[in-house]
């Protein structure tokens, strides 16, 4: 087996010890044999401008030399270790300066700085409440693990919470809330200064006296205690974009991959709503020449009146949204004042009970003038539903100045309604029966996700490949290999952790995803073929076994349907194929809706994917500290 360290997975393994592994089962550690890559996001909110860096002497500040970045977009930030780094008392320094944008606010740029720290072990996630754990390390000596487990008490979050997980992204608003109380606490005990363990304690006895950190957990809004954390500070003047002339940029086309709604379409109506006292189509108030949307909100109308708008009359619905594209949409808005929240609100024309809603601020400095404002639909508003890829957003409702009343005639004026174009799958042909159907023939990490680390690489064929573990748990041991052998007389990838007897990882697991990750459907199909082995002190045991599970590519409100196998017994050393009877699977997770009573109902729908899991119970221990637990993946086929 070939090994070979990598950057884990944000969505599949919290980054533990990067290793690498001499031979099978081999020893791992912390040191990295060449240059290895930290990437994650700075997040309170998405942090953009926070300047961070590996502080590689241990002095607690950014120095010239040391691998160091720039947060953007998201977050995102990615620095490169020297080779020979020792990471495992390491730390990332993440400085905040004032004028930094945090998503949470984005019309407001950061006024009071402040410090965060995340260990380079877990570099994924830099957030207020990783700092909790870097302080633990430097201020009580305490293990990585331990760390962790500290401060989930501290912080009042639950015993199984995940440090690496976005919690923007996944909505938790609870763990949001926290963090919001503790960067204004970082802000005032650490600021910029060096966080020594002093500076980094005193912050952490404050969100630990007076149950801070449970009040704030359980909260709906925690505004009240931020600001009497951070006082008054002065307010930091709000940057003034350069406004457009008009409404038009004119860069509005409909495309292949992208909508827009220019408010010229001869079919252009709109249906207003909860006593909004205008919307029509209007003359631009800047530019004769341009059509666009005219909202009037009323004194008499509710705080949250709007209007839908649309382009076919027979349900109120526009083109609709390619959010598995991306999530960005965009509308030029001319707001009369500075500091108005739009809601944009995206449906299913035919059930109003899958939505999604975002808001913007205009952040125009002088009123009445074009902008145009960005929403971000991967972080929903708060207590709104999430995205969901089987719901067909195709209906768009625009909220002005969001649930805030009037006490006069306001006009607002949109245009330039842009967004990803939804790009319908190819129905999947069905293969002749009796003709073989090949789901991937081999593997390269030329595609991986470097930056989300969604995926770990792809199948020759195009599906996206990765490994992963129960999504309940993270408390991995130590990370020692993995690696792609495309050339090998069988193509595998592979991957492989050390694990204790005492660990509380139910499985390792690894998926791999249809072609070009749309979906098969079998046509006399009636076998499974996958070529399936493991390290050699796991294979080589009676007792290790894995399970083959085959997953449809519908997802009914975020549930996937899955069928399994019996457990499958590897019988020996080396690469092992098996020939798996469809007829032996049986149905391991069903969904509502989905209508799927048995196995063969659900093998006769398209399959996005493929996943191997070894259970626990089939583990190699050895009785020491750590033992070495893997697998490696060949080709897998549907045969005659």
């Amino acid at each position: 087996m070939k090994h070979f360290p990598r950057n884990i997975p944000l969505t599949a393994i919290s980054l533990a010890t990067v290793a690498f592994v001499a031979a099978c089962g081999g020893g791992g550690g912390s040191t990295a044999a060449g240059p290895v890559t930290l990437s994650g996001a700075v997040i309170d909110g998405y942090i953009t401008g926070a300047n961070v860096c590996l502080d590689l002497n241990s002095n607690g500040a950014c120095d010239t030399g040391e691998p160091s970045a720039t947060s953007v977009a998201n977050g995102k930030y990615s620095l490169t270790a020297p080779a020979g780094t020792n990471l495992a008392n390491l730390h990332i320094i993440a400085t905040v300066p004032a004028g930094a944008v945090d998503s949470d606010a984005p019309s407001t740029p950061i006024a009071n700085p402040y410090k965060m720290l995340a260990p380079a072990d877990m570099p994924t996630v830099l957030s207020p409440l990783t700092t909790i754990i870097s302080t633990k390390m430097l201020a009580s000596s305490l293990s990585l693990a331990n760390a962790r487990i500290a401060a989930r008490s501290d912080l009042a979050l639950p015993v199984d919470y995940d440090f690496s997980k976005d919690h923007v992204a996944t909505n938790d608003v609870g763990a949001r809330n926290v963090a919001k109380v503790m960067a204004a606490i970082l802000a005032v005990k650490v600021g910029t200064e060096t966080p020594n363990a002093t500076r980094l304690g005193q912050a952490l006895t404050q969100v630990t006296t007076g149950n801070v950190a449970a009040s704030a957990y359980a909260s709906n809004d925690v505004s009240g205690m931020v600001s009497s954390i951070l006082g008054s500070p002065a307010p930091t003047p709000t940057p003034t974009p350069t406004p457009s002339p008009s409404g038009s940029t004119g860069t509005c086309t409909t495309t292949t991959s992208q909508n827009c709604l220019t408010f010229g379409e001869a079919t252009m109506a709109f249906e207003a709503f909860e006593g909004l006292g205008t919307a029509m189509i209007a003359v631009d108030p800047v530019d004769s020449g341009n059509t666009v949307a005219k909202f009037v909100k009323v004194a008499a109308g509710q705080p949250w009146a709007g209007a839908t708008l649309y382009t076919t009359a027979s349900n109120k619905s526009v083109p609709r949204v390619g959010f598995e594209t991306s999530k960005i949409v965009t509308l030029r808005v001319y707001s009369p004042a500075v500091g108005e929240k739009i809601r944009l609100k995206f449906e299913d024309a035919a059930d109003n009970t899958k939505t999604i809603e975002v808001d913007a601020t205009t952040l125009t400095t002088q009123a009445n003038s074009w902008e145009t404002l960005t929403f971000d639909f991967s972080t929903p508003a708060s207590s709104t539903a999430a995205y969901n890829a089987a719901t067909t957003y195709n209906k768009v409702s625009v909220f002005p100045k969001f649930l805030t009343a009037v006490s006069s005639d306001t006009t607002y004026y949109f245009d330039e309604l842009k967004y990803a174009a939804h790009v319908a799958s190819p129905t999947p042909t069905p293969s002749p029966s009796g003709a073989a159907i090949v789901f991937a023939s081999g593997y390269t990490n030329a595609g991986a996700d470097n930056v989300n680390y969604t995926k770990s690489g792809t199948s020759v064929e195009g599906g996206d490949v990765n490994w992963y573990q129960d999504s309940v748990l993270s408390d991995w041991s130590n990370f020692w290999w993995s690696g792609f052998a495309p050339s090998d007389a069988t193509p595998s990838f592979y991957f492989g952790v050390g694990l204790a007897s005492s660990t509380n990882v139910p499985y390792i697991a690894a998926y791999v995803n249809a072609p070009n990750n749309g979906s098969v459907t079998l046509g006399g199909q009636t076998k499974l073929r996958i070529a399936l082995w493991g390290n050699d002190e796991l294979t080589s045991r009676s007792v290790p076994t894995y399970k083959v599970v085959v997953q449809l590519k519908q997802s009914y409100s975020g549930c996937y349907v899955e069928a399994e196998s019996p457990l499958v017994t590897p019988p020996g050393i080396g690469v092992q194929t098996y020939n798996i009877n469809l007829t032996n699977f049986s149905i391991k997770n069903n969904c509502a809706g989905s209508g799927v009573s048995t196995a063969a109902a659900l093998l006769a729908q398209p399959i996005g994917s493929v996943h191997v899991q070894l259970l626990k119970a089939n583990m190699y221990f050895s009785g020491s500290a750590l033992s070495p637990n893997g697998m490696n993946i060949g080709p897998i086929s549907f045969q005659p």
